[in-house]
């Protein structure tokens, strides 16, 4: 009887597993079979809502063969401002980043000892003109009539006289008095400036540094292999790098025909400022310099139609409604546009916004359609 029971709960743990490999069985076939029809929803969908891109025609244009380069920014005109005489500072009108005009008075030394030595040269220039005076009534001319002798008989009796000597000590005590003055020689702005009154001021001290801002140059380099795409005359574009949305244009005005240790070229471009950017530059500003090459009649596409695949330079096209799988070969470059030599032509519609994961014949459909 045990042997029997044994029996039965065999029969009933076999009949338990074969009932669950069945019901696992339907249920993995019901997921695989949900699995197909979500694919094959997906690929419906897929053809009844094609991919919308946007296209360009291209056609031969101009390119702008562009050279980048680094350089600094420097005000057109600048000077380094001396006192062409020592003393104590006395007067200062001036502080760093004001603009003055063309002969503003920008500071003053104590002249106290200047000044007597003026008026002393005028009392002596007087005292000799007298002098000068008797000796033509004298000789038979007339007072303060130098044409009424012989200019002969006047060079003896100015230099009898001491007036020359006297002249010249008054041009020498009025160029010290002037010295003693610091004005501007051209309008521009004031930098550099670090002196203090009542503070001793020597001649060999710059002063300050006066920057004429209504215009900028740049001085940039380029390497010498680079030397023959460059001329005078031709177009940048110049962009500072602590404000990258401000671009200045210009034109290239000179060229150092001579190569420096590092192998490179100096060259200098004019800048033509507006108004409004003036307070947006500072001279020895860090910027970036893009010499622009207008090369004309190529096959220019936007980089944003070009994509990789296995490394591959790739164009897709459109044509009735299908997306074509192109390879290219490129020449040239700048920061926005590739030149084709081989791949495309004159005239086709090019992919440029939404290619990034199209495949080849894949339906495609126009942006406002």
């Amino acid at each position: 009887m045990f042997a029997l029971q044994n029996k039965t709960l065999n029969t009933r743990v076999m009949q338990k597993t074969i009932l669950f490999i069945i019901l696992s069985f339907l249920l993995f076939s019901c997921g695989g079979k949900k699995q197909v029809q979500e694919e094959d929803l997906e690929t419906k969908k897929a053809a009844t809502n094609p991919q919308t891109v946007e296209v360009q025609v291209i056609s031969m244009s101009d390119f702008n063969r562009q050279l980048f380069s680094n350089g600094i920014l420097h005000a057109a005109r600048k000077a380094e401002l001396r006192f062409q005489a020592s003393g104590i500072l006395k007067k200062l009108n001036i502080a760093n980043g004001q603009k003055t005009a063309k002969g503003y008075l920008l500071a003053a030394l104590d002249n106290k000892k200047q000044k007597i030595a003026l008026d002393q040269a005028r009392e002596q220039i007087t005292a000799t003109e007298l002098d000068l005076n008797s000796e033509l009534i004298s000789h038979g001319g007339k007072v303060n009539d130098t044409a009424s002798v012989s200019p002969e008989m006047l060079k003896n009796l100015k230099i009898k006289c001491g007036y020359n000597r006297a002249v010249n000590q008054l041009r020498q005590a009025q160029l010290d008095y002037y010295n003693t003055f610091l004005r501007a020689p051209f309008t521009g702005i004031i930098s550099g400036l670090t002196a203090q009154p009542y503070n001793i001021i020597s001649t060999s001290d710059i002063f300050c540094k006066l920057l004429d801002n209504s215009s900028y140059k740049v001085e940039f380099t380029i390497l010498e292999s680079e030397a023959a795409r460059i001329h005078k005359d031709m177009k940048v574009t110049v962009v500072p790098f602590a404000g990258d949305t401000l671009k200045l244009s210009g034109t290239i005005t000179e060229i150092n025909p001579a190569v420096d240790k590092n192998g490179l070229i100096t060259a200098k471009a004019a800048i033509i400022n507006q108004q409004s950017q003036l307070p947006n530059l500072y001279d020895g500003m860090n910027v970036r310099v893009v010499v622009e090459n207008i090369m004309p009649d190529l096959l220019v596409i936007s980089k944003e139609a070009l994509v990789l695949r296995s490394n591959r330079k790739v164009v897709f096209t459109y044509e009735n409604g299908l997306a074509k799988w192109n390879y290219v070969e490129t020449s040239f470059e700048n920061s926005t546009q590739y030149v084709i030599i081989k791949g495309l032509n004159q005239g086709d519609s090019v992919i440029v916004k939404g290619n990034l994961n199209l495949a080849h014949d894949a339906k495609i459909k126009l942006q406002g359609e």
